[in-house]
């Protein structure tokens, strides 16, 4: 049985020389001592540490957990240095980053993605085209990123959906570099606690899209809210099909979402995402269970 090493709490440096020591300075100079460097040689070590070949987020408890030969180390946030890791073996939530690649994402400056929490980059994975600001540059912004998470008492920093798709948009439309890598604008982040964050979703499963003129299988993912001013429940979410384009037009007027042995829910279809899927809105009892049967 291989072991298990913990650093909970603590930040994990995944690099090669000569980038860990620039990386674990800059982290230690923004007042962060707690760090394990992994996959490098440190100058005195009589053997490299153990290189990483499997990065997985529990969402649970917001820890990345490492695995090398060695066995696994757990650490609250990851700064990757690495290049070549194997992006199929690094799985944030709900993808794993060889797929966020092939459909495109860009890391917003080059160091966060939304779908990859608690986790910064200071070198582009192989192949991406990322903005390329430097490796000091980068650490010196995860370090402030992680240094706010800190003092508010987070367990997870997570870039705003919006910020990275507004951010690949820009890097898409005009790829050259500004001179200096902006510092951290806490207003692109959500900082939360896992023990206080509320569930991702009321459901996520198949259902049924019934737009005018069309009948769709599509995947959701739904939340919802009572809404204490208007006094009605407020639904919302992502539709998604294994063919995007099938997907109707936003603003077609009122359609209605139909979940396996529950009735139907009417909504509207508003923006589409970059990726062709679309969120829906509704207004009353949502198309998924809920306790309250008072909901209206």
């Amino acid at each position: 049985m291989r072991p298990d090493r913990h650093s909970v709490g603590g930040v994990a440096v995944v690099a090669a020389r000569p980038s860990a020591p620039i990386i674990a300075a800059t982290l230690r100079r923004n007042g962060i001592r707690d760090l394990t460097v992994l996959g490098s040689t440190a100058l005195a070590a009589d053997r490299p540490p153990p290189a990483v070949h499997t990065m997985e987020f529990d969402g649970a408890h917001d820890r990345w957990r490492l695995r090398s030969d060695d066995g696994t180390t757990t650490a609250s946030v990851v700064i990757l240095a690495d290049a070549d890791l194997d992006t199929r073996r690094i799985t944030g939530v709900g993808a794993d980053l060889h797929t966020l690649l092939t459909e495109g994402r860009v890391a917003h400056l080059g160091a966060a993605m939304h779908e990859m929490p608690n986790l910064f980059w200071t070198h582009s994975p192989a192949g991406a085209h990322w903005p390329h600001y430097p490796v000091q540059a980068r650490a010196e912004y995860a370090a402030r990123c992680v240094a706010a998470m800190c003092r508010t008492g987070g367990t997870r920093i997570q870039l705003r959906r919006a910020v990275q798709h507004e951010s690949a948009r820009r890097w898409a439309a005009n790829p050259r570099l500004g001179r200096r890598l902006p510092r951290p604008d806490h207003r692109h982040f959500d900082t939360t606690v896992a023990a206080d964050r509320a569930p991702a979703c009321e459901y996520a499963g198949p259902a049924v899209l019934d737009a005018p003129g069309a009948e769709l299988t599509v995947t959701v993912a739904l939340n919802g809210h009572p809404d204490p001013i208007d006094g009605h429940y407020h639904w919302y979410g992502r539709l998604t099909a294994a063919e995007a384009e099938l997907l109707p037009d936003p603003g077609r007027g009122v359609v209605s979402l139909r979940i396996a042995g529950g009735e139907p829910a009417a909504g509207r279809l508003q923006e589409r995402d970059p990726w062709g899927n679309l969120r829906i809105a509704g207004i009353g009892r949502p198309p998924f269970p809920l306790a309250d049967n008072g909901i209206h």
